[in-house]
C-alpha cells in the first residue's frame, strides 16, 4: 500500500482514519488473496511472504496500527496456504519484537528476522518450542 500511497501519506491516512483507506486495503487484500489462491493450485510446500515491517529502532507501524490495518489482511491472505497444509514463511528486516506475537498468532510458522537487530537471546527465549526461526 505504501507503494501506492507513499509511506507518509499512508501513515497520515491511518492517523486520520481516511475513509478511502478501507477501500484501498480491501483492493490490495483481494488482489493478494487471489494471487495466493492461484499459487495454492500448484500445491507448494511453502509460501513465503517477504515484508520489511521494521526499522533498526522498532516497527514501521505502531503495534496498534499493525493490528488494526495489517494483521487482518495477513490472516486472510495466509489462510489459503494454512488450509492446504502449506508452510507459511515470513521475512522481515528490522526490529519487529512488538509484532512477532501477532505474526505467529496470525499463522506464520517460519519467521526470518534479523538476529543482530532483534537480539539472539531474545529470539531464542521468545520462539523456543513455538515456531521455526530463519535468521537473517
Amino acid at each position: 500500500m505504501q507503494d501506492i500511497r507513499g509511506y507518509e501519506n499512508l501513515l497520515f491516512d491511518m492517523v486520520d482514519e481516511e475513509p478511502n483507506l478501507t477501500k484501498l486495503i480491501e483492493m490490495v487484500e483481494n488482489f493478494n488473496f487471489q494471487f495466493v489462491s492461484k499459487w495454492m493450485k500448484l500445491a507448494p510446500d511453502m509460501m513465503s511472504y517477504p515484508e520489511d515491517l521494521g526499522m533498526q529502532v522498532g516497527p514501521m507501524l505502531s503495534p496498534e496500527f499493525f493490528r488494526k490495518y495489517i494483521k487482518p489482511v495477513y490472516q486472510k491472505i495466509m489462510k489459503p496456504a494454512r488450509d492446504k497444509g502449506c508452510i507459511v514463511h515470513m521475512h522481515s528486516d528490522g526490529d519487529i519484537r512488538t509484532l512477532v506475537d501477532d505474526l505467529v498468532d496470525g499463522g506464520v510458522e517460519v519467521i526470518n528476522l534479523q538476529d543482530m537487530v532483534n537480539g539472539i537471546d531474545w529470539i531464542a527465549e521468545k520462539f523456543s518450542g513455538r515456531t521455526c526461526i530463519d535468521l537473517d
